[in-house]
């Protein structure tokens, strides 16, 4: 097998995402080079959910969107609020969106939301990109709403 694959770890291990504590159910094996065995990432359900082989449930997603929401008001100084939109699987739709995947074999497919945000009284919808392959969020501004008074 040549493409990265998910493997089902019994009994669970450390997630291996720094300073994350939950246990890890699941890993990501990849290939190594030459054909002679696969280097195994344990992660928890949290950092599972963002490879498209992995279909999380109600409750995860919920989770999911909490974790989006907390990073976003934590990423705007002063933002009273964030809400997570829909997913977005149109990439074009998303203003200078630049792909993050080089590698089509190895590299896992970016994760897009859109959302809303209230930094100082204005709405603003933003696109928040979860990256596996810089593991890192990328954020691209979609447009500005003026809010009533």
């Amino acid at each position: 097998m040549d493409r990265p694959f998910i493997l089902k770890l019994d009994p669970p291990r450390p997630c291996r995402v720094r300073s994350c504590t939950r246990p890890a159910a699941l890993a990501i094996c990849d290939p190594l080079e030459y054909g002679r065995g696969f280097e195994c990432f344990p992660v928890c359900w949290e950092h599972t959910f963002f490879f498209s082989s992995v279909k999380p449930g109600r409750e995860e997603i919920r989770e999911q969107h909490q974790l989006i929401c907390f990073m976003l008001c934590g990423f705007y100084n002063n933002c009273e609020a964030a809400e997570v939109v829909r997913q977005v699987t149109d990439f074009s739709e998303i203003p200078g969106y630049r792909s993050t995947v080089r590698d089509e074999l190895h590299d896992f497919p970016d994760s897009v939301w859109l959302c809303k945000v209230w930094p100082q009284r204005k709405e603003q919808d933003v696109y928040v990109v979860w990256s596996c392959n810089v593991q890192d969020w990328i954020l691209y501004p979609a447009q500005v709403l003026e809010q009533s008074s």
